[in-house]
């Protein structure tokens, strides 16, 4: 297992989201593609740089009918590739957190 994988302690969502990051003056958008209560894997054209505070805006479904609210996730890349990288949260809000719990509620259990 690699050393990412050994970090990871809550269960991942998979996601494929679309959403937009920041990094200082770098702006992107990409596709958030798993997202658990700890980080998210981001996939973009241009991956901010390892240990950079980013700022993630996606949508989250706010209740089971799927209305969904923007959120704003802030965190810290963790790994990266040519075109994904790996967030690691440094604060969520408390909505935020709640919403990331709603969508594990909602996604589907593997067989």
């Amino acid at each position: 297992m690699s050393e990412q994988g050994n970090r990871r302690r809550a269960g991942r969502i998979p996601l494929k989201q679309q959403g937009q990051w920041s990094a200082g003056k770098l702006r992107d958008r990409g596709l958030v593609l798993d997202i658990s209560q700890e980080g998210l894997s981001l996939s973009t054209s241009l991956p901010p740089g390892l240990t950079r505070p980013v700022k993630v805006f996606i949508p989250l479904p706010e209740k089971p009918n799927g209305a969904a609210r923007l959120h704003m996730l802030t965190g810290v890349v963790v790994w990266r590739t040519r075109r994904r990288c790996g967030v690691v949260f440094s604060d969520l809000a408390r909505k935020t957190s709640r919403a990331l719990r709603q969508l594990q509620a909602m996604a589907p259990t593997p067989a």
